[in-house]
């Protein structure tokens, strides 16, 4: 008999940040960062892997392709699955500090997907990455993503955290950007007295995560530096998965993180 196949790390042994997988008809896609941090007009982003069981991953190439100058820094997608398309959310940089969140289409999970020409965000900030799509129950849409935080009212921390927008179909938000979560904790610190952005002390939430058990909303995501040994993660939870009172909302109550790892629910 054929022993079950086991999980081992690494599982991949090239770069493969902020991994994202898809599950799609019994096969698994993953989908990750772009290592090249400024690749060249027409070259490919996003390395895709494919598994059947978790264990055994196959490279399927890229995703898309870059733009060319003045666009750097291809972040964090994530691939959703609507009316027999796939649509894959990026963040994407023109400069230090600014970017905003696009969308590209296919019609096969490894693509090639084209970008959409929808800039999502940038009309309404000047920053935004680690974008996540979530589709509650009644049909309705979110995007998450994380944004700049200054000298948040709830807090008092200065840094980046994570907020929400309605999104009207796969390539317009609808209404107001509004918050989620914000640093909350000292174990969130990202760096003293941050020379990039004035000099202040700057925290730091990403990357969320939301999914819906029973009537609650669960968010999770990152805290920290990202290659800083308090790189954590931690979660927060919630009646509704945007609150009525925007920036003042308070129906997301954060937990502390550890760094043992992630919760499961």
């Amino acid at each position: 008999m054929d022993a079950e196949p086991t999980l081992h790390n690494p599982f991949w042994p090239k770069a493969f940040p902020d991994p994202f997988v898809l599950k799609f008809h019994g096969q698994y896609y993953a989908y990750a960062t772009e290592p090249e941090a400024h690749p060249s007009k027409d070259s490919p982003v996003f390395p895709i892997l494919t598994s059947i069981d978790l264990v055994h991953w196959h490279s399927a190439g890229k995703a898309l392709s870059a733009f060319g100058a003045p666009y750097h820094s291809y972040w964090a997608p994530e691939v959703t699955v609507y009316n027999g398309q796939f649509f894959l959310y990026y963040a994407v940089h023109t400069e230090e500090f600014k970017g905003g969140i696009r969308v590209a289409v296919a019609d096969s999970p490894t693509g090639p997907f084209t970008d959409s020409g929808h800039d999502l965000t940038t009309a309404y900030l000047p920053w935004a990455i680690d974008p996540h799509v979530f589709r509650d129950q009644d049909g309705q849409w979110y995007l998450y993503m994380t944004i700049d935080y200054w000298n948040d009212p709830i807090t008092g921390f200065t840094g980046s955290g994570n907020a929400v927008a309605c999104l009207q179909d796969p390539f317009t938000v609808q209404g107001e950007i509004t918050r989620v979560t914000a640093p909350s904790s000292p174990w969130q610190l990202f760096e003293a007295k941050r020379q990039e952005k004035g000099g202040v002390d700057w925290y730091t939430v990403e990357g969320p995560t939301v999914v819906r058990h029973r009537k609650r909303y669960y968010e999770m995501f990152s805290g920290g530096r990202y290659y800083g040994e308090n790189y954590a993660v931690s979660y927060a939870v919630s009646d509704r998965p945007m609150g009525p009172d925007g920036m003042r909302d308070t129906s997301w109550q954060d937990w502390a993180g550890t760094e043992e790892g992630p919760f499961l629910i």
